[in-house]
């Protein structure tokens, strides 16, 4: 049961869109937290997890989905996932989206493009606490110059795609595996969805 309220880079979010604003949600851990406890209560869970807001890292994802979950289930469990935060969508990058777009869910740590810029400001003065910068800074030069690109490989490095979740489901094979979503377009982690085009926009580092 992960669930983001408090997002690591909010102030940085906040201060790209000068205050507009703000990645922070109200319910989303207590929505994690709560779930856990009536799952516990009546859904005859023989052990959960939550994770919430700093808990709630990508890499945390990960490690649940691939390596723990399949480490106290065998086929034929059911197991239970469940995200409440932010989603996203981003370009598709393999042809498998009839709209063009594939979908990810924001983690804790979760970088966007506004985010990035303040984080090289803050690297620029020479402040702390910015770790993994300088490997989110090369995905950001390598995808280029169209922000649609840069944004989606952010997102792709920081957060976890439709397509990623798919893989690492993958690992829970024969397994009854239920996810359940609580965030914007959501529904496209399970159906092929319409949108519309982004619109084009440019950023160099």
């Amino acid at each position: 049961f992960f669930g983001v309220s408090k997002y690591k880079y909010n102030t940085e979010y906040e201060a790209a869109s000068e205050g507009k604003h703000s990645l922070d949600l109200v319910n989303a851990r207590h929505d994690a937290q709560k779930l856990a406890d009536v799952f516990r209560e009546v859904g005859r869970l023989d052990d959960a997890r939550v994770y919430v807001n700093e808990q709630a890292t990508r890499r945390q994802l990960e490690m649940a989905v691939t390596d723990w979950l399949p480490s106290v289930s065998r086929p034929g469990d059911t197991v239970f996932i469940f995200f409440s935060g932010h989603g996203l969508k981003i370009k598709d990058d393999n042809g498998d989206e009839a709209d063009g777009l594939d979908e990810a869910l924001a983690p804790h740590d979760i970088v966007d493009p506004g985010i990035l810029v303040q984080l090289k400001e803050k690297v620029d003065r020479g402040e702390p606490g910015n770790a993994g910068f300088d490997a989110l800074l090369s995905v950001a030069r390598k995808a280029g110059p169209e922000f649609d690109d840069m944004y989606a490989a952010l997102i792709r490095e920081s957060g976890v795609s439709d397509d990623l979740f798919g893989h690492w489901l993958q690992r829970l094979d024969g397994r009854r595996v239920v996810v359940i979503l609580g965030s914007c377009h959501s529904g496209g982690f399970a159906t092929i969805e319409k949108g519309e085009e982004p619109a084009t926009r440019t950023l160099s580092f």
